[in-house]
């Protein structure tokens, strides 16, 4: 999903010069049991993957996809992460369930939120468990010398 997401955006930005920038994409899933656990459709979805997912071990996998626009190089490459949560009440699921934070996340829990109160251990990264891999990231940049100009986002950036 990730590479599909990266090769759509490059489609829709035809016209950008691609030697100025480096593109990224990435994608995150909850699996458990063999079983892929991606955004609920509904509350009901949640309630199942919170109950699954209730005093186990599951595994967070986000794909990371790269483009270096000047050379034309990439890469992609899953980072997995071990989470076990803590056994959950049927009351604490649904109080999780109605602050809306399920909603639109893998697993249908956000480890940067109240979801974060769900989990015994993580085993790796931290960064991957909310939706990017920052290590990888960060040692694929030095590996492959691609520099980012990092900028400062704000009501004072002037578009530069």
């Amino acid at each position: 999903m990730a590479q599909r997401k990266l090769d759509l955006f490059v489609q829709s930005v035809k016209n950008l010069n691609f030697k100025d920038y480096l593109f990224l994409s990435a994608d995150t899933v909850v699996v458990f049991a063999g079983r892929v656990l991606g955004k609920p459709e509904n509350s009901e979805q949640a309630r199942e993957f919170l109950s699954l997912l209730s005093g186990q071990k599951h595994q967070v996998k986000t794909a990371l996809c790269l483009l270096h626009g000047p050379s034309g190089d990439r890469f992609c490459q899953v980072e997995t992460t071990d989470v076990t949560f803590k056994p959950l009440s049927e009351q604490q699921i649904t109080d999780y369930i109605a602050t809306g934070e399920s909603t639109d996340k893998a697993g249908a829990y956000a480890i940067q939120g109240v979801g974060r109160a769900f989990v015994e251990s993580i085993e790796g990264s931290l960064s991957n468990v909310v939706g990017l891999p920052m290590e990888l990231l960060e040692r694929v940049l030095d590996e492959k010398e691609w520099r980012v100009r990092r900028r400062k986002m704000g009501k004072d950036t002037k578009g530069d």
